[in-house]
């Protein structure tokens, strides 16, 4: 499966660069992994994200931007990576955030203790106002609607948050994908 992902997202960069009229390293990565998410491929090889759930592009443009990892686990002869869709996610998860977006300021020790979907709503529209994106007031109405649109529930504020709603809400509201990749 991985050899095919290399031909497909080789292919989507040859057809790219035809199309934008460049030499393929003129094609931005992020077009190619858009265009491969687009026509239903995986970027990152996670076990628990079917093509078919709505978290799964989600879950595989916050695994490729690192704000959340995934884990990787020898199977016999074959290597499986898992992201954890319906774990909750943790303070040291949440931490992540700081490697993509160094102007979140972490007011809490990174450790194992689960997040709670306000805290979890409060640490993202921290980063949209300190990231000059969008007000805290404009980011946490733009959470409540994705939620209830992806979710069709109200939120629960000291819910737990899983890894897989977490990852709807970062997609959504921080875009982290429309920043450049990681070196």
């Amino acid at each position: 499966p991985v050899v095919m992902q290399l031909g497909t997202a080789a292919g989507v960069l040859a057809a790219l660069a035809v199309k934008q009229g460049c030499d393929v390293n003129g094609v931005a990565v992020r077009d190619v992994q858009n265009a491969v998410l687009d026509a239903g491929g995986y970027l990152m090889p996670l076990l628990d994200a079917e093509v078919q759930s709505p978290l799964f592009a989600p879950l595989q443009r916050v695994a490729c931007t690192g704000v959340l990892h995934g884990e990787g686990k020898r199977v016999g002869w074959s290597n499986q990576f898992w992201i954890g869709a319906d774990s909750v996610l943790t303070r040291q998860s949440l931490a992540l955030l700081h490697t993509v977006y160094p102007s979140h300021k972490l007011n809490y020790t990174a450790d194992s203790q689960a997040v709670s979907v306000s805290q979890a709503f409060d640490a993202i529209a921290h980063v949209a106002k300190a990231e000059q994106m969008m007000s805290k007031r404009k980011a946490k109405a733009l959470l409540h609607k994705t939620w209830h649109q992806h979710f069709a529930t109200s939120p629960q504020p000291e819910q737990p948050i899983t890894r897989g709603e977490y990852a709807v809400l970062i997609d959504a509201v921080l875009k982290p994908f429309s920043r450049k990749p990681l070196d």
